[in-house]
């Protein structure tokens, strides 16, 4: 039987070949697939940043934007709506409708607060004539309430070089539709929300309406009363109808409150009726009064006249301490150092006269009188006291407080010796110093300017 030959397990070359082949095959594949994944995933994030940034432009965002920080407003902490300070707040700076002189802008902001809370505040967007603008239109059901606008601005967006929407205007466009009629005496001072009413506000014809005996008899026009009417207004004014003059009385008045109408007339006949009854007391008690009036008259001027008399020296005195308190001191040293000058031997006194004299205002006669003082005495003290010192009666001599004038009196005591054949004896001489000082402090320090003897009482 022939031996069978068994198969060689080498591979052969072109085996080996086909393997090289399929091998680059599949990385090849696996290369194309990673880099288009690679490339897909660029392009995915580049569309999604595209997207992101065309949607970021979109004015939907600006418009929410606008109208939550103008329109919208959650309750606060108490649960309560928007209030019209709350309001203003938000509309600061936004375009205001046409406001008449009987309101202000506060009216505007509590009617918006009055319309918020009958319903949602929501915005929509309004047909507008340019492409670079977008106008929208806040309601609340159906009343417009206001508007608001954004155009294209900004920075391009780094992608596509879009332009974005900013804020334009905001405005708030409420329109008044409220008035009120007031019938009132064609005399009496008429106000809407504190401003009085006038001729031009007058509608209709005057009416003349049905006497009585509190109507004062001398004024014709006591019996006329007249229409007003006020229009454009935003809320129900505060109406007041009182006398005329600065104090007169509030009259009552009856509201309509589906005309929107006031009426003065039944408020003015019971001021006028009470005035009438308040009259006739008024005379009956003057009257009986009169009598007493007269008798007391006489003894109340007496009593005024000493109170005056007594507040007037109070004052007096009060500003005469209040000058003492500052140049009392000076008077005094002044004076007593003056005293002492005309009293000094004349060896002595030259050198005295400049520690005196700047107490004095120069160029007066007091200075010149201390300057040029010669003393033909023979007898001189070497001791000089001040007894029972007084500085009083200071008052302003000019409007602006600058000079004043006081009176000083002292007993200046005096002692010295007297040659004698016997020897020295001591002498001991008593004058009594009073005398009116006027002085000026208006300058750093002040001066003296004249002294002056009192005026005698006769």
């Amino acid at each position: 039987m022939p031996k069978i030959k068994k198969p060689n397990k080498k591979r052969t070359p072109s085996s080996k070949k086909e393997r090289r082949n399929g091998r680059k095959f599949w990385i090849t594949w696996a290369v194309i697939v990673g880099v288009t994944a690679v490339i897909w995933t660029g392009v995915l994030i580049l569309l999604t940043a595209v997207l992101r940034e065309y949607e970021s432009v979109q004015p939907k965002y600006c418009a929410e934007q606008v109208f939550r920080e103008h329109f919208a407003f959650d309750d606060d902490d108490r649960g309560m709506p928007a209030d019209a300070e709350m309001i203003s707040r938000a509309l600061d700076g936004a375009k205001m409708p046409e406001i008449s002189g009987y309101e202000d802008e506060n009216a505007v902001f509590e009617r918006v607060a009055q319309i918020m809370s009958s319903g949602d505040v929501r915005y929509l967007e309004a047909i507008s004539s340019d492409d670079n603008e977008k106008v929208y239109v806040v309601t609340v059901g159906e009343t417009q309430i206001g508007t608001f606008s954004l155009v294209h601005g900004g920075e391009p967006t780094k992608l596509l070089g879009l332009f974005g929407w900013i804020p334009d205007k905001v405005s708030v466009t409420l329109e008044p539709t409220r008035g009120v009629s007031i019938y009132a005496p064609k005399k009496s001072v008429v106000t809407v929300n504190g401003v009085e009413l006038g001729e031009n506000e007058r509608v209709g014809d005057e009416v003349v309406v049905e006497n009585a005996e509190y109507f004062p008899e001398d004024d014709a026009d006591a019996r006329v009363m007249v229409n007003y009417y006020v229009e454009g207004l935003f809320l129900c004014p505060e109406v007041k109808v009182r006398a005329p003059g600065i104090d007169g009385e509030e009259y009552q008045t009856d509201y309509d409150d589906e005309n929107e109408a006031y009426n003065a007339e039944y408020g003015y006949r019971l001021s006028l009726a009470d005035e009438y009854n308040r009259e006739i007391e008024r005379k009956r008690k003057e009257r009986e009064e009169e009598d007493a009036r007269r008798a007391a008259e006489e003894e109340r001027l007496r009593l005024e006249e000493e109170e005056r008399i007594r507040k007037e020296k109070e004052e007096k005195q009060k500003i005469s301490d209040g000058i003492k308190a500052i140049y009392g001191d000076f008077v005094t040293e002044a004076n007593q150092k003056f005293c002492i000058y005309s009293h000094t031997a004349p060896a002595e006194r030259a050198a005295m006269r400049s520690s005196v004299l700047k107490y004095f205002k120069s160029g007066t006669p007091i200075y010149s009188q201390i300057s040029s003082y010669y003393d033909y005495a023979s007898w001189f003290p070497t001791k000089i006291d001040f007894e029972n010192v007084s500085v009083d009666g200071f008052e302003w001599i000019d409007e602006a407080h600058k000079t004043f004038r006081c009176r000083i009196t002292m007993n200046t005591v005096m002692e010295g010796k007297t040659y004698t054949p016997d020897g020295y004896k001591i002498d001991r001489i008593t004058e009594t110093y009073d005398k009116i000082v006027s002085v000026n402090g208006a300058g750093k320090n002040p001066l003296i300017y004249e002294i002056s003897n009192p005026v005698r009482e006769q």
